[in-house]
């Protein structure tokens, strides 16, 4: 049986994938990189969360994937303001915060102790 996860970052993919094609024919010719390649970021973040799920045999705790959501948030915004000609200076949280929510969710993985307790 396929995990909830991997369907769901499946289907993020395949709906970022669609939406960046459909805003790109109504943008009249002019695309972002960041909006272009949205869809790369569900899989790379599927294939992190598989490594290390094979790998320590433990789950990607919720900041991890809430630090997936907010990074997709900040590229389709930056995407779509690089696409209008504009700019925000506050596009640079978006990423601060979404590498901080990755970070602490992979710390947190590999930092937890051992639940045997004394033998």
């Amino acid at each position: 049986m396929i995990p909830k996860t991997v369907i769901r970052y499946v289907v993020s993919s395949v709906f970022l994938f669609i939406f960046q094609v459909i805003y790109h024919q109504f943008s009249h010719g002019v695309s972002s990189p960041e909006l272009r390649y949205v869809w790369l970021v569900p899989i790379v973040g599927l294939i992190i969360w598989w490594i290390v799920a094979t790998v320590k045999y433990v789950k990607l705790p919720f900041l991890y994937h809430a630090g997936i959501i907010i990074l997709i948030n900040g590229l389709i915004l930056q995407g779509i303001l690089a696409i209008a000609g504009s700019d925000s200076p506050y596009l640079l949280f978006y990423f601060i915060v979404s590498f901080l929510c990755i970070l602490v969710g992979f710390l947190s993985v590999f930092t937890k102790k051992s639940e045997r307790g004394n033998v």
